[in-house]
């Protein structure tokens, strides 16, 4: 029983470090891009997908072992565990979604911000031949 205790502590900790992951990607969703430096949001973005990934799938694997460990000794208890961890993993893969979504409506923005620039560029130039 030793080792389900030790399993389950691992779980745990999977479980912790998910919900926090959570936390700290959904803040995104509240941040004012318009006065933002976007690069650094996006690459903060970015940093946040790869770590819910990497606690999605610890948890998974966690998950897993405690269900194989318990088997049939408490069906009950695998099927809360179970069942607790697909709710936890299904909302880390819509955040992870939206933050990709997140991630590419910065660039697009970014990337528009760059034309007008350019068009703006254009006309001044074009303008300034235009008086020579």
């Amino acid at each position: 029983m030793a080792n389900l205790q030790y399993i389950k502590v691992l779980r745990t900790r999977a479980l912790n470090a998910l919900k926090k992951e959570l936390d700290n990607g959904s803040h995104f969703f509240d941040t004012d891009v318009s006065n933002c430096d976007k690069i650094k949001v996006a690459d903060d973005i970015r940093k946040s997908i790869k770590k819910l990934e990497s606690c999605s799938e610890k948890l998974q694997c966690q998950s897993g072992k405690v269900a194989e460990t318990l088997g049939d000794k408490d069906p009950e208890l695998t099927d809360a565990i179970l069942n607790e961890d697909a709710t936890l993993l299904d909302k880390a893969m819509n955040i992870i979604a939206d933050l990709h979504l997140l991630k590419e409506n910065l660039k697009a923005v970014d990337n528009k911000k760059d034309e007008a620039m350019d068009e703006n560029l254009v006309k001044r130039l074009f303008e300034h031949k235009k008086t020579k």
